[in-house]
């Protein structure tokens, strides 16, 4: 069995805004690998999926990282920045690393009501379809 969506973080390594509010208290502190691997392990998941948390192409190489360290990560869904000219560079660089099997965006987190159709980011988008590169739109 496979879990298809989890989070890492580390505080203080990444700005956890979504972290900050008081319904949240109680996860807030680092969760690592070695934080979820005895959950998976008691309910019987072998593998796990991260899914990015932050806009920012460090945290694709940090847990790239932890991946390589950890069988049971299995995936990472990490960011690249749809609207730069460097999205098809950033792509390339990741989708070579074979636990990287997508890429996600937190477009509720724009200020840009329209950001998910702006040119740019159609361009961005259609370098994801040109790499085979799933997109997880939230």
């Amino acid at each position: 069995m496979i879990d298809s969506h989890q989070h890492f973080w580390k505080l203080g390594k990444f700005p956890y805004e979504w972290l900050q509010s008081p319904a949240l208290a109680k996860i807030n502190r680092d969760f690592l690998p070695d934080d979820l691997q005895p959950h998976l392990a008691a309910c019987g998941i072998e593998k796990s999926i991260f899914v990015q948390t932050q806009h920012d192409l460090e945290e694709n190489r940090w847990v790239l990282q932890m991946a390589e360290q950890h069988d049971f990560i299995c995936g990472v869904v990490g960011w690249v920045d749809l609207a730069s000219e460097e999205c098809e560079q950033q792509v390339e660089q990741f989708a070579a690393h074979p636990k990287f099997v997508g890429v996600r965006h937190v477009t509720q987190d724009e200020p840009d009501d329209d950001f998910i159709i702006r040119p740019d980011v159609i361009r961005g988008l259609r370098i994801l379809e040109k790499h085979q590169v799933p997109f997880d739109l939230l």
